[in-house]
């Protein structure tokens, strides 16, 4: 990223930081995933320690380095990668320019962006659009900027810039559907739920309890998802809800593995989705991030 300059880059990172990596350490941060199935029986949890302990250190290690991730400079210009709300130093050129990010990222796509400059400085300030977002704002001191992204997923907003000048950038976040290649035979006929860089994923304790290899979901139906920012719940995470459809067990009972009756359908109920990587922090029970279609 660092070298290139290319957004893919960071999009592939952002998903592993927000998704995979953090959901191996518990909100407690005292007990590890190994490995981060993508469904659960209720069998899979975290553990304090393993045999082979390269893992937990890895952990606080990477969230050391976080700071290192978010800014690159060159001579003429300053690039963002990641919007987690920071405070930085940094050198443009020669010149020492501070910036204080401040957001709610990523459960919300607002990003606020002060300057402070000794002097005024003219050089090319690159927000990165990742690559899950198609609709955007920029804002310099309440003027809307027209902006058009570079191959490399980045805007450039060249000008000379002053102490005190503030840049809003607003990413549309929209529920989404998100596919596999079909070589994933196990994923086939199958779709994930993601709101910006966040993978979602379903819970037993939030889903009445029903079986959740039975849910469909309605490609249709996933954009008019609602979502509700809960900060009292797994340490402040934003909440999915929408229409799913279940499969009935009507006509079936614990001692009948197969039958000539097609099964009777399905049942309307309500699916309510989680962070993945907050999965497997309340009571013990099923996951699931990849629902059948409807």
């Amino acid at each position: 990223l660092q070298f290139a300059g290319d957004g893919k880059y960071a999009d592939i990172i952002e998903q592993t930081l927000y998704n995979g990596f953090i959901s191996g350490v518990s909100l407690a941060g005292d007990s590890f995933f190994y490995v981060n199935p993508l469904a659960s029986d209720s069998s899979h949890h975290r553990t304090p320690w393993f045999e082979c302990p390269c893992c937990p250190p890895n952990v606080g290690r990477i969230l050391a380095s976080l700071g290192n991730y978010l800014y690159s400079t060159s001579h003429d210009g300053l690039w963002l990668h990641f919007y987690a709300q920071n405070s930085a130093s940094v050198t443009v050129g020669e010149q020492p320019v501070q910036v204080r990010l401040t957001s709610n990222y990523p459960w919300d796509g607002a990003i606020k962006l002060a300057l402070t400059l000794d002097v005024a400085q003219s050089f090319a300030l690159n927000l990165r659009i990742p690559g899950w977002c198609d609709e955007w704002s920029v804002k310099v001191n309440g003027e809307i900027v027209a902006t058009t992204p570079s191959g490399k997923g980045y805007v450039a907003i060249t000008r000379t810039w002053e102490s005190g000048d503030v840049v809003d950038l607003d990413l549309a976040m929209p529920v989404q559907a998100v596919y596999a290649n079909p070589n994933v035979r196990q994923m086939q006929g199958r779709l994930a739920l993601q709101r910006g860089p966040v993978v979602y994923c379903a819970e037993g304790v939030d889903n009445g309890g029903i079986g959740l290899d039975r849910v469909t979901l309605d490609p249709a139906q996933v954009a008019g998802f609602t979502v509700e920012y809960r900060p009292e719940l797994l340490g402040g995470v934003a909440v999915l809800r929408g229409s799913a459809q279940a499969i009935t067990e009507d006509g079936w009972d614990d001692h009948t593995l197969y039958r000539r009756n097609a099964p009777s359908g399905t049942t309307a109920m309500e699916v309510v989705a989680v962070p993945y990587a907050t999965w497997d922090n309340r009571e013990p029970g099923e996951m699931r991030v990849w629902f059948r279609t409807a």
